[in-house]
């Protein structure tokens, strides 16, 4: 029988967990990807992929009225804002609404949560500042909001945490697949629209994830997104075959192979499994916490605070390993974000934890643009090139164009002006550097450069005739064309 109503609503939160100094704002915000197409076969129309994010930040309690905004229960979180969306916001709704009731009631519907009020505010003031960005990605078949305790304990502590629906790549579905290429993509799209966002400083970003999520998240930081940190909340990569593992598949290895490109801190959580893929995670710092005592959704809200609180269910040791879950989280997003260098102090480890420190190797590209973020890109250069293996220019072009695809276009012309002065005679360098001046929309600049970097593949496709070069030289050649043409 599930509980009864209380006569007032009660706050959805755990006395174990201290919130921090901040109230917590909720808002969602919905838009289409460019970038992406989809084809809607009950309407025979072509659309965009829609994006739905889910925002808890930081938010005023001192707010002026008009802008504190509006209380909310536990079911709002059901509820989709992103009007003139189309069928696809009513099948998101569907979705989210069952999701929750097989995670906490095995897929009885009900109303008993109905009076459980929550600590965000729908569309709250941002509180004053820059706060580090948190990108969440939920499991398979689940939903944005279903760690929402955790969203809200973080925000309340200083972060800006980004949840999305992850429709599957048709759009036609709303239960998450495992496809990891699509979850790259809307979390870049998440990662963009996040970075304008004045409240958000997205130099200070980790992803987290629980079951597919964090495989997501894994497979996120290890295709060179720059992100200080991961967090997987029992991936199940941890109870995968010993023997024959399946992230070793040609498929699952093209997103979660190559471990070693991972350098990053990590932070993984499971319940008893084996940790012979983290432990190839070589150059990345890592913590695992065991925790036997939570089943798989446990470590969501769904399962570890509604489901084994407010039901028959209710367990105190899931309670309190969710606390533990939530707490460590919040310690290791503080301390990974943080700008502070002061050494940590240290703490003795836990007995359920295993601490495995990164092993030395040449840096690779999240290194090295922690170092255009700390020091600059001509001292970065100079770190890079003291590295035996470090590629500096390689390297501090990849990480251009990492920051421009982050939104961070003035930070890119500095890195691709200290590759061309470091190495003028090469044409990538300028090609680059003149990519960047067209995507600001200059185009004397772009112009000019991409002027010298046609003058030096062609100086290079002289005295080594390669189809590779010709190639280069067609494609500089149309771009010079299309600037010089009359705009208009």
């Amino acid at each position: 029988m599930p509980p009864t109503k209380p006569a007032t609503p009660a706050p959805v939160w755990l006395p174990e967990l201290e919130p921090g100094p901040h109230a917590v704002g909720y808002r969602q915000q919905w838009f289409e990807d460019p970038t992406r197409s989809l084809f809607d076969p009950s309407t025979g129309a072509s659309t965009k992929r829609p994006l739905l994010l889910s925002v808890w930040y930081p938010s005023d309690a001192a707010a002026p009225d008009g802008q504190g905004g509006q209380g909310m229960g536990v079911d709002d979180y059901l509820r989709v804002e992103a009007p003139g969306a189309g069928a696809w916001r009513e099948r998101l709704a569907r979705h989210v609404r069952k999701v929750r009731d097989h995670e906490v009631f095995d897929g009885e519907p009900t109303d008993a949560l109905a009076e459980l009020a929550t600590m965000a505010r729908r569309d709250a003031s941002w509180a004053a500042g820059r706060f580090a960005l948190v990108l969440a990605h939920p499991g398979l078949g689940g939903s944005f909001s279903d760690n929402f305790v955790l969203w809200e304990y973080l925000a309340s502590h200083g972060f800006v945490v980004v949840s999305g629906a992850f429709l599957d790549a048709s759009g036609m579905s709303s239960a998450i697949n495992w496809d990891p290429a699509t979850s790259i993509a809307d979390l870049d799209r998440m990662f963009e629209a996040a970075a304008a966002w004045p409240g958000v400083d997205a130099d200070r970003s980790v992803v987290i994830g629980h079951s597919y999520g964090g495989q997501a998240a894994l497979a996120y930081a290890l295709a060179g997104r720059d992100v200080l940190g991961v967090v997987s909340l029992d991936s199940t990569i941890e109870y995968a075959n010993p023997d024959e593992p399946w992230y070793e598949e040609p498929e699952p290895a093209r997103y979660l192979g190559a471990r070693e490109r991972l350098r990053v801190p990590t932070l993984v959580f499971h319940s008893g499994g084996q940790s012979t893929y983290v432990e190839g995670l070589t150059r990345s710092d890592r913590s695992v916490v065991v925790l036997p005592e939570l089943q798989h959704n446990d470590f969501i809200a769904h399962g570890g605070v509604l489901r084994a609180v407010y039901t028959e269910h209710a367990d105190p040791k899931v309670r309190a390993g969710y606390v533990e879950v939530a707490d460590t989280v919040r310690r290791f997003i503080a301390r990974t974000t943080s700008a502070s260098q002061a050494p940590e102090p240290v703490e003795p480890t836990p007995d359920n934890w295993t601490r495995l420190p990164a092993e030395p190797g040449p840096p690779e590209l999240a290194e090295v643009l922690g170092w255009i973020r700390e020091l600059g890109p001509g001292a970065a250069w100079e770190r890079c090139a003291s590295h035996e293996g470090c590629a500096a220019e390689s390297q501090l072009n990849a990480a251009g164009y990492v920051l421009l695809r982050a939104g961070r276009p003035a930070l890119a012309e500095q890195v691709f002006a200290t590759v061309v002065e470091r190495v003028p005679e090469s044409w990538n360098a300028w090609d680059s550097w003149a990519e960047v001046a067209a995507e600001r929309g200059e185009r004397a600049a772009a112009t000019e450069r991409y002027g010298k970097a046609l003058e030096l593949v062609v100086e290079l496709e002289r005295s080594r005739p390669r189809s590779d070069n010709a190639v280069h030289r067609a494609r500089i050649e149309r771009l010079l064309n299309e600037l010089e043409a009359p705009s208009g």
